[in-house]
């Protein structure tokens, strides 16, 4: 990822001594980032041009476990929409509130500091056209290893919130028709269609992201419309990351994370 450290002092904003102001690949909007937590990953990047949005006033989309706001920005130049995203640590949701304000998107994106568990009580029901997610991929069993950093460990494992909390805080906020757009490990698809049957979800498009060309996928995108069970699912063709064995992406991986597919 491009990095460029500019004076943003004219907007109020303020970096602090572990943070760093990068530009977002393919665009010219800029996120606060620190080493202390996840940086923007590709996974983001690619459930950030997967997802779709329409372009109308009226749309309201929302992005679970947002982060630093990587996604609230790559959606706001997709729609004209209001934008909200929840993040459940308030040192992360500050930064991700200061990034809204580097790019003056106050007026359409706002960041919310709680946990998505209680979506149910921040928003009326059948309200929100899309939501979008990339939670923690990994279970907590006994043996886990967890990251002595906290921010790192809640990011990366169900410490405070599950699978199953993002389909039920979905069917309770989503339209129906409204889509709900994920990305993660596809060792967690099977548990994906039982939440999905149980909340009444159908899926409509999955994708999966291979390391490399005759790897398995480690990754995979997928959409799900809530009471969109009868319209069926289309599988479409798997993104390759990486080219041979380097660490050079595919022209087809670069199209995606550039903006340029």
């Amino acid at each position: 990822m491009e990095t460029r450290q500019e004076e943003i002092n004219s907007r109020d904003i303020t970096l602090k001594a572990d943070e760093r102001l990068d530009y977002l690949p393919g665009s010219e909007l800029k996120i606060i980032q620190s080493d202390q937590t996840f940086a923007l990953s590709t996974d983001t990047m690619f459930l950030g041009r997967f997802v779709h949005v329409r372009a109308p006033k009226n749309q309201r989309v929302i992005d679970f476990c947002t982060g630093t706001g990587a996604l609230p920005l790559m959606l706001a130049e997709k729609t004209n929409g209001q934008i909200e995203g929840i993040e459940l640590q308030p040192a992360i949701a500050d930064m991700a509130a200061r990034t809204v304000r580097a790019n003056q998107l106050e007026a359409r994106v706002r960041i919310r500091t709680a946990n998505i568990t209680s979506a149910k009580t921040m928003y009326a029901p059948n309200s929100v056209h899309v939501i979008t997610c990339n939670p923690p991929y990994f279970k907590r069993y006994e043996a886990s290893k967890i990251n002595p950093n906290e921010q790192r460990a809640i990011a990366r494992h169900e410490l405070k919130m599950t699978l199953a909390d993002v389909f039920e805080q979905s069917a309770y906020l989503l339209r129906d028709k409204g889509k709900l757009c994920l990305v993660h490990r596809p060792e967690r698809l099977t548990e994906m269609v039982s939440l999905a049957e149980q909340y009444g979800f159908g899926l409509r498009r999955l994708q999966f992201i291979h390391p490399r060309a005759g790897e398995p996928a480690n990754t995979m995108l997928c959409e799900w419309m809530k009471a969109g069970h009868e319209n069926g699912a289309k599988v479409l063709p798997p993104i390759v990351v990486y080219a041979g064995h380097t660490q050079e992406y595919t022209e087809q991986a670069r199209a995606m994370l550039y903006g340029t597919d």
